[in-house]
């Protein structure tokens, strides 16, 4: 889909995924690499445990569908062909440090001299501005800065992060995002902008609704181990032992949560092994996490009892049968072999370092009319001599050329420029006339399509009071009290929508959609079970024939097509299955779910960016397209090392805790206060050096035990046992000021007040304030991403069914009194 457009890549491992992702989609990913190599090729796992700058698994997933590039940028000479090179590109991805590109003469203000067009994406820990923009930062030190480590965990031991990390990944999903909204508005203005990413940001926003919390109710929410915090000091039990290994449960309340528990309750009586209590109470009448005390007791000690003595194989191929909420924890190998994974044809052969068959991830997101690009990562400098070639320069050239020689003319002229577009041809708003009908969800959906609400795009949300979303239903209440328009877990997900109400199961509320869908609509976003939409004659095929530019975004769980297609779940059990689970807690006990629906907040940037992707598609050739996004496919790319290391290797990594295999000290220590703490890495010999002097033990920096990792990693619990009696008797902020001061990565673990009250998270303003007519002023999550030319316009989540009157006199030009005959009967209920 992006076939015309090329991105010059100087992202190292903090940003990679950006490119990957963009290169998936179609562009010419050139990846330009020092002549050694760029670091994520000495990250292991690696190939058949060999060593070297080709065998790294991190580099094989995350550099795959780019171009090599071998190009010293500090150097005179290489920095002539690099001009050129951006001068050809449409985009350009970075990940240094905040400044080092001003510094040697590549920031954005010298580029957009070369090539005004340029879509500039910059991917940091924290932003290219504020208080903490020249922090260090590692995996573990930005999950604790973000929030995210503080909420995962058991509560009797420090907070965690996932072990697989996820810090930079999400970063560069972000960046991929950021950088197609950039491009819709360079479609419209023939400008080019910068993107400046946060990867603190896109941490902090997989929190669900945690920081509403806090914002509506003043509550703190806490570890919880296996089990999954409610509220009110209340959780509910998620992970569960079984036979082989552990499976995870949720009941999320309402009539799904119901159906699943009445047919659990059934199959456990049938064994009996019943519960009286369970059996007699009508789940479909709770909310999620509104279920009395005494039923979440019995829950947890029944299931537990049943679960216990079954493998993972039974109780999950069983859950199926039954459409159970219950699915298997996987790990690796466990995922390498589920069968609706085969059934898709998710994994994919590609040739590996050593030149024979190796087995990869697949695409993340299937799509009807352009399929993603899947090419095997490049050879260091394999595509050298071809890059420059196309620039009129050769690998031994060294020319000396002025910018003014080819910044508008030459080779190095841009062989692509973008005609402005429309009636609104200098608005720098991305999706100004873009309208998305929008029949999304709990958070997946809903999520990605506030992308386009944000900026500047008409989403219309179709709902249905008499099947509301069940999140509508969720805590947290503003001021602790339950509505329909008082959920701050909806609000924050479909902020800027207009609220649309048809009650589906009438077919003239069906026909209007059909109207709305084929006469109206850019795009049609749903993440139902597959089948939905076709049941309702709103299915691509069918829209398409009226409607052949649409583009249609569907999302489920596991993919349309497969043997699991239609059965129902949410993130916390794809959480499960997708490994993250097995990867997140202590290797003594059960693993604990990152906080939330956690994968449902991993998804949305990529998503987004496919339909960005497929929108600039439809635009150059008139062509649209269905996208299907398996949920469980796309959450693989946040867990993949481990997988192609157990696909390459046979292992099967673990969980962890905070723990790193090279790394040495890594955890999070205990601090002065109630449940506080400050996470410190050191990733270097010298940062170990640096630390231990600032903690008072001159003796251990001395020691030539400790003066390399590998010897550190032998006595890491003394060195934790050190580094926590220094931090006991300081605040969080003071350890962390005090190791960024001595050039040691350190980060204290926020609480969700903290993130309020947060500087960086201020200076960024993650959160934004609007005023809601039933809730009062609520807090909303910012975009992590910053557009330089086009800001967001953040604007309150609608009323359920608000605008249906509106969106029916003024869009489908019906009369008042056909629109009061139609409300009376129903069809807007």
């Amino acid at each position: 889909m992006l076939s015309p457009y090329r991105v010059v890549d100087l992202a190292d491992d903090r940003g990679i995924f950006c490119g990957r992702l963009l290169g998936d989609l179609g562009a010419e990913v050139v990846k330009v690499e020092p002549p050694s190599g760029d670091p994520a090729r000495r990250l292991g796992p690696f190939h058949h445990d060999a060593p070297g700058v080709e065998n790294s698994l991190y580099w094989q997933i995350y550099a795959a569908n780019k171009k090599s590039l071998a190009l010293d940028v500090e150097s005179p000479e290489a920095r002539d062909a690099l001009l050129r090179l951006v001068a050809s590109a449409d985009f350009l991805v970075e990940s240094f440090r905040p400044g080092r590109m001003d510094e040697i003469g590549l920031g954005y203000e010298d580029l957009i001299r070369v090539n005004p067009a340029l879509v500039y994406v910059s991917i940091t820990p924290f932003g290219q501005d504020g208080p903490y923009r020249d922090f260090l930062a590692t995996d573990l030190t930005g999950a604790a800065l973000s929030g995210f480590a503080y909420l995962t965990g058991d509560p009797d031991r420090p907070p965690l992060r996932v072990s697989v990390p996820q810090f930079w990944t999400l970063g560069g999903a972000a960046g991929a995002a950021g950088a197609m909204a950039a491009h819709a508005s360079r479609v419209r203005t023939g400008r080019g902008q910068r993107v400046d990413v946060s990867c603190q940001q896109a941490l902090a926003r997989t929190l669900s609704h945690a920081p509403q919390y806090w914002d509506m109710n003043r509550v703190i929410l806490q570890r919880s181990g296996p089990f999954r915090p409610i509220g009110n000091g209340r959780a509910l039990r998620v992970n569960y032992e079984c036979a082989d290994g552990y499976v995870n449960y949720i009941q999320p309340g309402g009539e799904t949560g119901g159906r699943a528990m009445a047919a659990l309750c059934a199959w456990m009586d049938e064994q009996g092994e019943g519960n009286a209590l369970l059996g007699a109470t009508n789940f479909a009448a709770y909310g999620f996490g509104q279920l009395p005390d005494d039923v979440l007791d019995a829950m947890s000690e029944t299931l537990a009892a049943f679960f216990r003595p079954r493998s993972k194989r039974h109780l999950s191929e069983e859950a199926i049968r039954r459409r159970v909420l219950l699915f298997p924890v996987n790990d690796p190998a466990d995922v390498c072999s589920y069968p609706q994974l085969a059934a898709r044809g998710f994994f994919r052969q590609v040739e590996g370092p050593d030149g024979a068959p190796m087995t990869t991830l697949g695409p993340w997101i299937q799509l009807s009319e352009r399929p993603l690009a899947l090419r095997r990562a490049p050879r260091l400098g394999e595509h050298t001599e071809e890059v420059l070639r196309g620039l009129g320069l050769s690998a031994q050239e060294t020319a000396d050329a002025p910018l003014s020689r080819w910044a508008g003319e030459g080779p190095g002229a841009r062989a692509r420029p973008l005609a402005r577009v429309g009636s609104g041809a200098m608005t720098a708003s991305p999706f100004e006339g873009l309208r998305v009908l929008d029949f999304c969800w709990v958070v997946i959906g809903p999520m990605t399509t506030r992308h386009f609400s944000d900026f500047g795009a008409e989403v219309l949300r179709v709902e249905s009071s008499l099947r509301p979303d069940v999140i509508r239903h969720g805590l947290p209440f503003a001021e602790g009290k339950p509505g329909t328009n008082r959920s701050g877990y909806w609000a924050n997900y479909n902020s800027g929508k207009q609220g649309l109400s048809l009650n589906m199961a009438d077919e003239r509320a069906r026909a209007i959609a059909f109207r709305l869908a084929t006469e109206w609509a850019d795009v049609v976003a749903e993440n139902f079970t597959p089948g939905t939409m076709e049941k309702w004659g709103l299915g691509y095929d069918a829209l398409r024939e009226r409607n052949p530019g649409l583009v249609m975004f569907s999302a489920s769980m596991l993919g349309r097509g497969g043997p699991y297609d239609s059965q129902p779940g949410f993130g916390p059990v794809l959480t499960a299955l997708s490994g993250h689970t097995h990867f997140t807690g202590w290797p003594d006990r059960v693993p604990v779910s990152p906080y939330g629906a956690y994968t449902d907040f991993l998804i949305p940037h990529a998503a987004f960016a496919a339909i960005c992707a497929a929108l600039d598609h439809k635009r150059r050739t008139g062509q649209g397209q269905r996208l299907d996004l398996s949920q469980l496919e796309a959450a693989l790319y946040f867990a993949a090392t481990p997988v192609l290391d157990y696909l390459a290797n046979g292992r099967v990594q673990t969980r962890d805790g905070n723990r790193d295999p090279s790394a040495a000290p890594h955890a999070v220590y205990r601090c002065a206060g109630d449940d506080r703490w400050c996470a410190v890495a050191c990733e270097t010999d010298a940062q170990w050096r640096a630390l231990a002097h600032l903690i008072g033990r001159p003796d251990l920096a001395a020691d030539p035990e400790l003066a390399a990792a590998d010897g550190r990693k032998r006595r890491e619990s003394e060195l934790d046992a050190a580094v926590e009696a220094w931090t006991l008797g300081r605040s969080p902020d003071d350890a962390m000021g005090a190791c960024q001061a001595a050039g040691v990565p350190a980060g204290a673990a926020r609480d969700c007040s903290d993130l309020f009250a947060d500087p960086q998270m201020a200076h960024r303003g993650h959160f934004v304030f609007l005023d809601h007519p039933e809730m009062g002023r609520y807090a909303s999550d910012a975009n992590c991403f910053r557009l330089s030319e086009s800001p967001p316009d953040y604007r309150r989540a609608p009323l359920l069914g608000e605008h249906t009157e509106r969106v029916m006199r003024e869009i489908l030009g019906m009369s008042e009194a056909d629109y009061r005959a139609l409300a009376s009967d129903g069809v807007f209920d």
